[in-house]
């Protein structure tokens, strides 16, 4: 009966989900993740008001950026046909399911000739970093599963759902189970050679959250409500504040880190204009570039050019495995690092400097033809 509940639990819910792992870093680079939560939360808020279809198409665009998010999409559509059969409305729910594959394949065939380009780029980073796994892969993902939010909101989630299975309330049971079980199909995408990273469990964080904050102010209400309640809100949020240090803490850290990511891209188009722009740099079809690993998506769109014609190399020595024009910045945590030597019968010849950004003509001593086509 408390007034001011639904509020005070919104804005608590937000607050946990802003100071969850990563999503300073996710919201100064202007990722998908941030979309990602609030399509989640769409999707259950109008489900809850009794939006089903406008619930149904959150669910679509959740899917279009996680993929993992289709087993549930493809359930509720099920469910929602059982409830309301009709013909319109099934052909509606297949449209809407038939987008999510094709938002996922056709894109990269366009661009790039192979339709499971986005499976295959997922499957082989999971390889680079399934080696530095020591532990297995199921507690890996658990771990990170655990380490999105912290204690106090993991703590909050679980006693309201401990109490909502005491006094049958099913709403928060669901949300609970809807949270472990995304958890679990990250796991079996995880063993089936895809990556668990932790931003891909946000849709469950965002639930955590919710439920956190649901929790907090259900405990506060037994206050009377009011200021008593108020005040009781205020208390639980100040014992689990210091817990939210080190999140709070990032943000700052993230906010510099972006500044330097902003710099970063800036400067190395600015390097590539320099040097000839896209005519200067693809003098044949089967010219290529070579930059910093984490900057190739970038760099990419800059250049108008498909993915597969920029390899993204990192501060291994043996990276560089391809002819043409390198862009090479030193290593630093937005850009990752870059050879300081070639190898593979790799010859370097600088040709340009912009700030960080070296620009350099990689040939292959001995073969003229692909020579020919290093550009700049």
């Amino acid at each position: 009966n408390w007034t001011y509940a639904g509020p005070i639990a919104g804005v608590l819910g937000a607050i946990a989900v802003a100071l969850t792992s990563g999503w300073a870093h996710d919201m100064y680079r202007a990722t998908s993740e941030p979309m990602v939560i609030a399509t989640t939360l769409l999707w259950i808020e109008w489900h809850l008001s009794g939006r089903r279809m406008a619930a149904f198409w959150s669910g679509v665009a959740l899917c279009l950026m996680r993929p993992e998010a289709s087993v549930f999409l493809l359930a509720y559509a099920l469910w929602y046909l059982w409830r309301n059969r009709g013909i319109v409305r099934g052909a509606v729910l297949l449209v809407g399911l038939a987008l999510v594959p094709s938002g996922w394949v056709l894109p990269p065939w366009i661009a790039t000739g192979h339709p499971l380009e986005a499976s295959a780029h997922a499957r082989l980073f999971a390889r680079g970093h399934a080696a530095a796994i020591h532990t297995s892969l199921v507690l890996e993902v658990l771990k990170r599963a655990a380490e999105l939010t912290v204690w106090p909101v993991l703590i909050a989630a679980l006693a309201l759902t401990v109490i909502a299975v005491w006094v049958r309330d099913w709403t928060i049971v669901t949300l609970a189970l809807l949270s472990v079980s995304y958890v679990a199909v990250v796991e079996v995408m995880t063993l089936a050679g895809y990556p668990g990273l932790q931003r891909f469990m946000l849709p469950a964080a965002a639930l955590v959250c919710v439920l956190a904050a649901a929790g907090v102010v259900r405990l506060a209400a037994l206050a009377g409500g009011g200021l008593f309640s108020l005040a009781a809100a205020g208390l639980l949020v100040g014992l689990a504040a210091p817990a939210f240090i080190p999140s709070y803490q990032a943000i700052l850290t993230q906010q510099r880190l972006a500044w330097t990511a902003v710099h970063s891209y800036d400067d190395l188009t600015v390097a590539a204009r320099q040097v000839g722009g896209h005519a200067g740099i693809f003098v044949c079809p089967s010219s290529s570039v070579s930059v910093n690993h984490t900057a190739a998506s970038e760099f990419a769109w800059a250049l108008g050019v498909p993915l597969d014609r920029v390899h993204g190399v990192t501060s291994v020595d043996k990276s560089a495995h391809h002819t043409g024009v390198a862009f090479f910045a030193p290593r630093n945590v937005v850009l990752g690092g870059a050879p300081t030597q070639l190898a593979h019968g790799l010859r370097g010849t600088p040709i340009h400097r912009y700030r960080m950004w070296r620009v350099i003509r990689v040939t292959r001593p001995g073969d003229r033809r692909a020579n020919r086509c290093v550009g700049s």
